[in-house]
């Protein structure tokens, strides 16, 4: 239907910038995802700021592949996400519009976050940006007791394009880079449970005392209609202040491949992808006609929203009867309204959600079943 057009294209990607919003519904990882990125290496000078282009099409394949999967861990009282990686266990829980990174684990550490890092919040668009403090307690050889501490600055920085080595281009991406800054303090004759739990200003006294810290400097790649990153460079270094040195330890590039992602069971983001097939720049016939017609016959429209009530205050330039619609932005109408009006008239109308969760959804206001008017709105 032409209305779900109109609220995925709303949503997810922005005429011609070729932006796209991350959503909850289309960016947290799904349980049972199984993935086998690639180990790449990037070509230099890949990125045309002008043409706000990255050409990967020359990206060297280090043939070794990464193997990822997703499950649940934990208990009925306290769970998290897990994604298990080489050995390597990041855990993640979804409180709200937000997706936290709550620990992590390996052979020698195992690390829970009283404090957790902010790993994404729901929407986010280009400039958009997250920041603060972790803290965690946990054990290192599984006896001695471990302090990690940290901030964290996390940014969507740059939109455009992105050329794949099999030669297809992707055309609503956005690039969000993350800088973390860690320290670490142990303590051999003390359990981890007695540790205490450092405030902000602990974590930040921390950090300015502290001789060696770790930094980590991660680009994602996001692209509208895949659920993970097309691409993810993870880069560490030590830094030394006592020596005032920086040395890298590790850079490590991985691609996950679009063809393979589509072959995931992620019915949302393969609706999302038939769409911008059709629609491939973003600013179709559909979204033009609907929002900037020459005749329109609802105008001056404002939307406020109060709790669970959306109100609708427009003008009328001619006899006519609108309808008010509430979906989600795949098209799934969960309330209407309905009023009829007289040319100069001043209306009013209002839509009760109550009942609905939170979360982001779309208003459409109709005309003989077309939409003249949307609007991201967010219960």
């Amino acid at each position: 239907m032409k209305y779900t057009i109109i609220s995925l294209l709303l949503l997810a990607c922005q005429s011609l910038s070729a932006q796209y919003i991350l959503t909850k519904e289309a960016n947290v990882p799904q349980l049972g995802d199984r993935l086998r990125p690639l180990q790449v290496e990037l070509p230099k000078d890949a990125y045309d700021e002008e043409l706000h282009l990255w050409d990967f099409n020359r990206m060297q394949s280090l043939e070794k592949n990464s193997r990822q999967r997703y499950m649940m861990t934990g208990d009925s009282v306290r769970h998290h996400t897990a994604r298990i990686e080489d050995g390597q266990r990041a855990y993640y829980d979804v409180k709200g519009d937000s997706l936290l990174l709550t620990g992590h684990e390996n052979r020698l550490t195992k690390m829970m976050y009283d404090e957790p890092e902010l790993f994404l919040h729901f929407p986010m668009q280009l400039g958009d940006s997250v920041e603060g403090y972790f803290h965690g307690r946990g054990t290192y050889c599984n006896r001695i007791a471990l302090h990690s501490y940290g901030r964290y600055h996390t940014k969507i920085t740059e939109a455009g394009s992105m050329v794949l080595p099999e030669g297809d281009t992707l055309r609503h991406v956005l690039l969000i880079h993350t800088e973390r800054i860690t320290g670490e303090q142990y303590y051999p004759d003390i359990h981890h449970d007695s540790l205490s739990i450092f405030t902000t200003d602990s974590i930040m006294s921390h950090l300015q005392a502290d001789s060696t810290l770790t930094i980590s400097c991660i680009d994602r790649w996001y692209a509208a209609g895949y659920r993970y990153p097309v691409l993810e460079r993870r880069q560490e270094y030590i830094k030394d202040s006592t020596e005032d040195s920086t040395e890298q330890t590790s850079d490590i590039t991985l691609y996950n491949a679009p063809y393979l992602q589509k072959e995931l069971e992620d019915e949302y983001n393969a609706t999302l992808r038939d769409i911008l097939a059709n629609n491939p720049m973003g600013n179709g016939e559909d979204y033009n006609d609907s929002n900037h017609d020459n005749e329109s016959i609802i105008d001056n429209v404002t939307v406020t929203v109060s709790g669970k009530t959306v109100t609708i205050s427009f003008d009328l330039t001619a006899d006519t009867t609108v309808r008010a619609l509430v979906c989600n932005v795949l098209g799934v109408v969960y309330r209407q309204e309905i009023q009829t009006g007289h040319t100069g008239e001043h209306c009013q109308m209002q839509i009760y959600c109550s009942g609905l969760s939170a979360g982001n959804y779309v208003l459409h206001l109709q005309v003989n079943g077309k939409t003249k008017f949307s609007s991201p709105c967010n219960l």
